[in-house]
């Protein structure tokens, strides 16, 4: 069962799982986005879409779940911010999903974002930042994150909570971190690159074959059991160190513009200190940087209808 499997990630752990011969359910909202990847899911094998508002007599209906992948990570990136009401429903719908996946003795991964698990704790040691508001999408996922392990320490039961790093790749058509984005769109729009203030601030990547092999991978694994993970590149990157690479891919962007914003307010130190990567249980990045960049320019480049020839001594 994958919840919030109606996404670009959840289309390519239903594919995987597929291809691998089991029965898969997908939980999400009734959209354009679902139906088509729910479509090109169903030549693979066999796939059940389940609407959100018919989730709860479906789950308490099923006779058994294997493994359950929650992917709050879709929502909390499709939202910044939820009303009250919105709030309490998803925290039921893991709630529910938490007891129904615990019955049948399930392995569950919570799948959450390192982007905003980040941003939260610089928010709480940097006194110059505002604050979350009650219902941001980092409340909603810190709240989540506490009541999945609440759950772990009460029942013992087989999950871990999987921190993702920002999505990179072909099938990216949008970079869900909006300073990423605005490099990779100035790279492939505008003859510069800006950046506000000194691009020193840090992002975590991984690229998207990576990041399902790796989520498979935690999940499948006794080790990973009870463990908050953190699922990305080894290596951090600064908005800058990623913007110079794009120049060295010869983008439409030649240069490189600074902006002052007044109004912004930067992070004065950055303490944030990961849970433990993934590569302690096992997983292995796959995919170089440099090769994760040329398809996400691809992507980008396709998505405004222009071409762009990879530089010859690229590979």
């Amino acid at each position: 069962v994958i919840v919030h499997g109606g996404d670009y990630l959840g289309f390519l752990l239903a594919q995987t799982l597929l291809q691998q011969g089991s029965q898969v359910v997908i939980i999400d909202k009734y959209t354009s986005e679902s139906k088509k990847y729910t479509n090109q899911l169903k030549k693979e094998g066999d796939i059940t879409f389940i609407n959100f508002k018919n989730s709860k007599s479906f789950l308490e209906n099923l006779s058994r779940i294997d493994y359950l992948y929650y992917n709050l990570n879709n929502k909390v990136h499709q939202e910044k911010s939820l009303d009250s009401k919105d709030f309490l429903s998803e925290t039921d719908n893991l709630d529910l999903s938490l007891k129904i996946a615990q019955k049948s003795k399930a392995k569950i991964s919570l799948i959450t974002s390192l982007r905003l698990n980040r941003e939260l704790a610089n928010r709480v040691n940097n006194e110059n930042l505002a604050q979350p508001s009650p219902y941001s999408n980092m409340e909603l996922q810190k709240y989540c994150e506490n009541l999945a392990a609440e759950y772990r320490d009460k029942t013992k039961m087989n999950l871990r909570i999987i921190r993702l790093a920002t999505l990179l790749g072909k099938g990216i058509e949008k970079i869900t971190d909006p300073k990423l984005d605005k490099l990779f769109s100035d790279g492939v729009n505008k003859n510069q690159i800006e950046i506000v203030g000194e691009g020193l601030d840090i992002h975590n990547v991984i690229e998207e074959s990576d990041a399902v092999y790796g989520i498979l991978k935690l999940t499948f694994s006794e080790k990973t059991k009870g463990e908050v993970i953190s699922l990305t590149n080894k290596n951090e990157y600064t908005t800058l160190s990623i913007a110079y690479k794009l120049l060295e891919l010869n983008v439409s962007a030649q240069s490189i513009k600074f902006i002052t914003d007044q109004k912004s307010k930067l992070v004065l130190q950055d303490l944030y200190v990961p849970a433990p990567n993934a590569s302690k249980y096992g997983w292995k990045q796959q995919i170089s940087l440099e090769q994760t960049l040329i398809d996400q320019i691809h992507a980008y480049y396709e998505s405004s209808n222009k071409d762009w020839e990879v530089p010859e001594n690229k590979e």
